[in-house]
């Protein structure tokens, strides 16, 4: 099952076992930063949010690395904006919020660390009313257990690739 990132019966199987409406999560699953941006990929998350369930992929260094340059380039376009893509709140800024909301649920908000801008940001996010109504209420206090521990048990590995990068 080395593919399955690639395989759409992969897709098709997950949609018809959700049909039974007892699942509260998918995974647990590798997922290479190569994989990711792939249509079954793509499409299981599609699925995950819909439904409010949860993912429990484990990602490689390059994952890691990637989203460490995100929030680079993020620090980067707020050092002259309050905002992602200008003086005002935009779509940008709501296609990013969830890549920290996950950080914060891991309870791995060291990852900002360099990245005080995009900290100083994500301040700002949270305190906008929209949050309240599009995060906070739909979360989960299993899942944010769950997420928290995973964090914490990963945490010193994260804290090694981010050394090299």
């Amino acid at each position: 099952m080395g593919s399955w990132h690639s395989d759409p019966g992969v897709q098709a199987y997950i949609e018809e076992r959700l049909k039974r409406g007892i699942y509260r999560g998918i995974g647990e699953f590798r997922l290479g930063a190569a994989d990711a941006s792939g249509p079954t990929v793509k499409r299981i998350a599609e699925l995950a949010g819909e439904r409010d369930l949860f993912m429990q992929a484990h990602v490689d260094d390059v994952a890691i690395e990637r989203l460490l340059t995100l929030y680079r380039d993020m620090d980067k376009a707020l050092a002259s904006h309050a905002w992602l893509a200008g003086d005002a709140y935009s779509i940008a800024d709501a296609a990013f919020t969830p890549y920290v909301v996950r950080l914060e649920h891991l309870d791995v908000m060291g990852l900002l660390d360099r990245t005080p801008r995009t900290a100083d940001w994500y301040r700002g996010i949270k305190a906008r009313p929209s949050f309240q109504a599009a995060i906070v209420r739909w979360e989960n206090d299993k899942y944010l257990e769950l997420m928290k521990r995973q964090g914490r048990e990963n945490w010193l590995k994260i804290k090694e690739i981010m050394a090299s990068c």
